[in-house]
């Protein structure tokens, strides 16, 4: 059987490729793969007990027997670095869709969708034009304003927008400029769920993710969260667990690229810079 592989970050550095269609055995695994493309490609080694694995789009463990025809992809630590990664048993994590973490302040401020207490039904106004373009990987400079045009309504008295921009120390050393890859297709569908779970959190409809990928010079955005609620507080709360989530699940990788070197954040630790 054949699938194809997609190399990203790190990956795609190593084995100089984006993808590969390969032949395989029934049975082979995406833990398997990996390691004999590492037969191929010795520096691959040192990154495979920090991938994680994806099929066709979805999170899966590394021990998950592939399909003719799947599409795999071996997942470098997110930008938010390895440290945020949960671990499965077995080989490869797998940040599961439920490890979304509590806004600030835990679960206290949350707000429930049902019953006495809930959100006010004004709050699920859909978007016009639906969620089409909601959650948006792009190439081009962000605008604070056209990603707040999106979720803004009359029945929303708060707008809370979060702007990611590129600072110009990291870790002590002087940043030149930052570059960011994205699995586009996984990310704006992970970039969605995280939508999902604000709106089954506290009935809020109108959100916004735009996150830019390729190169970015200091001072420019590079992600744009906005969200709309008739109360400030779940907007805020929302919007904390938007940014939070998107550096742990969502597959966008960070380049830092300083005066005397460069490395992708979240194999600082590793050797393999």
């Amino acid at each position: 059987m054949n699938v194809k592989v997609r190399f990203f970050a790190s990956f795609r550095e190593i084995a100089r490729e984006r993808e590969r269609v390969l032949e395989v055995a029934l049975g082979t695994t995406p833990a398997g793969l990996l390691a004999d493309l590492a037969q191929e490609f010795p520096a691959l080694a040192g990154l495979r007990a920090n991938a994680i694995f994806a099929v066709n789009g979805d999170y899966v463990a590394g021990d998950t027997a592939l399909n003719d025809g799947d599409e795999v992809v071996f997942i470098p630590p997110v930008s938010g670095g390895q440290g945020d990664r949960r671990q499965t048993e077995g080989s490869g994590g797998v940040p599961p869709h439920s490890f979304i973490p509590p806004a600030s302040g835990g679960w206290a401020g949350r707000r429930e969708t049902g019953g006495s207490g809930g959100v006010p039904p004004s709050s699920f106004i859909p978007p016009i034009g639906g969620r089409q373009g909601m959650y948006q990987i792009t190439e081009g400079e962000l605008s604070v304003e056209d990603v707040a045009a999106k979720v803004r309504h009359s029945s929303c008295g708060a707008i809370t927008i979060f702007v990611g921009t590129v600072r110009d120390v990291s870790k002590g050393r002087k940043v030149l400029y930052l570059e960011y890859e994205a699995y586009k297709e996984m990310a704006e569908k992970k970039l969605a769920e995280i939508g999902e779970e604000i709106r089954s959190r506290w009935g809020l409809d109108r959100v916004a993710i735009s996150h830019r990928v390729g190169r970015l010079d200091l001072g420019e955005a590079s992600v744009v969260i906005a969200v709309a609620s008739p109360h400030r507080a779940e907007a805020f709360e929302a919007c904390r667990l938007a940014i939070e989530a998107l550096k742990k699940t969502v597959p966008i990788w960070k380049k830092e690229v300083w005066e005397d070197g460069e490395v992708w954040v979240g194999l600082e630790g590793t050797g393999e810079l």
